[in-house]
Parts: C-alpha cells; sequence; structure tokens
C-alpha cells in the first residue's frame, strides 16, 4: 500500500506528457563556438535570473547549460571590456582612458519548451579611429558625452568621455571609443607646444561622410588633415570588409 501510494505522488509531481508542462523547466543551452570575439579575452556571460559568470579567455567552453524557468529571457554576452567598469547594468570606460576593444550583445530568447538554444555573436562597440596631422601636431584628445554602454540593450550610456589618442607612426594618433549616442564627439588637435591648435566636430565630421552610427558592427574611420588650413578628408572603414572610402568634407 505504502508503494502504490508513493508512486501516485510522483506520478503527480513529476512533468510528464500527458500533464500541463507549463511549470517545467528549461534546458538552455548556450553556444559560443561562433561568438567571434577578442582572441585571449575573458567573456562575460548573463542569462536572466542567474547571476553572470566570467569566462576565462583561454577557456571559453563550446557550450554553457543552463536550467531556467519557461519564459523569455534576455542573454548578454561581452568581451574587450579591458579597463571598463560595469556598474548596474552598465559598462563604462573611466575618465581620462581610452575604450578597450568591445564586443558584445543582447538577445532575447524564447525559453518555451524542455529545451531551447541560443547561438552567440558578438557584435563590434567601438569605433577605432585614427588621425593623421601635419608631423608638427604633437596629439590628439578626444571628447564625448558618451563613455559606456547598457549590457541588456547595447544602447549608449551617457557619460564623459576624455581620452589621448595614442601615436602609432608618425602624425599617426589612434584611439578606440565606446558606441555614441549622438554625433556630438570633438577632438583636440595638439601643436608642438601642447596647446590646443584646432577643435574638430569629428562627430558631425563623420557623419556628413555617411558613417552610421547605429551599425550593428561600428565601423572604423580615418581623419587626415591636410596642411592647408582647415582642410581634411574622412575615410570610413567598412568593419566587415576591411575597404575604405574617403570623404572631403
Amino acid at each position: 500500500m505504502k508503494k502504490t501510494v508513493l508512486l501516485v505522488l510522483l506520478l503527480a509531481l513529476s512533468c510528464s506528457i500527458k500533464e500541463d508542462r507549463t511549470g517545467c523547466p528549461c534546458r538552455l543551452t548556450v553556444v559560443l563556438t561562433e561568438a567571434g570575439g577578442v582572441d585571449g579575452e575573458d567573456m562575460v556571460l548573463g542569462i536572466s535570473g542567474l547571476p553572470d559568470v566570467r569566462l576565462a579567455g583561454a577557456k571559453i567552453p563550446a557550450t554553457v547549460e543552463r536550467t531556467v524557468e519557461k519564459g523569455v529571457h534576455r542573454v548578454t554576452a561581452f568581451c574587450g571590456d579591458e579597463g571598463m567598469v560595469l556598474r548596474s547594468g552598465v559598462l563604462s570606460v573611466p575618465y581620462g582612458e581610452a575604450c578597450g576593444p568591445l564586443m558584445a550583445r543582447a538577445e532575447s530568447i524564447e525559453c518555451v519548451s524542455e529545451g531551447a538554444i541560443d547561438t552567440v555573436r558578438l557584435r563590434k562597440q567601438h569605433i577605432v579611429l585614427t588621425f593623421r596631422l601635419d608631423p608638427s601636431g604633437s596629439g590628439v584628445r578626444v571628447k564625448s558625452p558618451w563613455n559606456g554602454l547598457s549590457v541588456s540593450d547595447l544602447s549608449p550610456a551617457a557619460g564623459d568621455y576624455r581620452a589621448l589618442a595614442v601615436r602609432t607612426g608618425p602624425g599617426e594618433f589612434k584611439v578606440l571609443l565606446p558606441r555614441q549616442g549622438d554625433a556630438s564627439m570633438v577632438a583636440d588637435i595638439l601643436g608642438g607646444d601642447g596647446a590646443v591648435a584646432q577643435t574638430l566636430p569629428v562627430g558631425n565630421m563623420l557623419l556628413s561622410a555617411g558613417y552610421d552610427f547605429e551599425a550593428e558592427n561600428l565601423d572604423d574611420a580615418i581623419i587626415c588633415l591636410d596642411k592647408a588650413p582647415d582642410g581634411f578628408s574622412v575615410s570610413i572603414s567598412e568593419w566587415e570588409k576591411g575597404e575604405a572610402d574617403e570623404v572631403n568634407v
């Protein structure tokens, strides 16, 4: 008799094919083999309702499996966040520092059956901005009112951003910026004495050259300043194709 009662209870509590399964959990498999992140960089994976996990860059697994409640879950991932600070769901660049090679994604995944599969493909969330100046220029300082990214929806986060571009060759300077919310960024061109010789409306220059600040993968750009006063051109380098179109603006 006791065995019969126990069997009835187990059947009542189990998720059988004949029973309503809406309360049963879902096994979510997150595939990371196509993530395409920065080689060797850690990846942070987040699933709504569960703690985020940082996966070591040298040992990122092919898949991560988690048991979740049935419903719609937000799956986020990012890497290349070196030097950035994560606070209240926002990745931000400390004032005076440059952005890292940030790659990220955020998708809503339906987990409505016993199992669900999500394939992560990271998108480029940073702009590599190169300046080519007259050799007399001593540097470039970029300023913007956007200094980060919301992890949950990849929207730009407001905050003061200021960074010195790194010299990469004679008269050439390079800096990385996070995704921008508008075209308000500017660049101070520093003369030989270190003082500001010229301030360029970089955001508007890019916009005039056809730059898409809302692209899924952000392109890079090169700004060339001629020796003639106020003369410059902008080249937008497509991130996926590696092609560059030069526009005089």
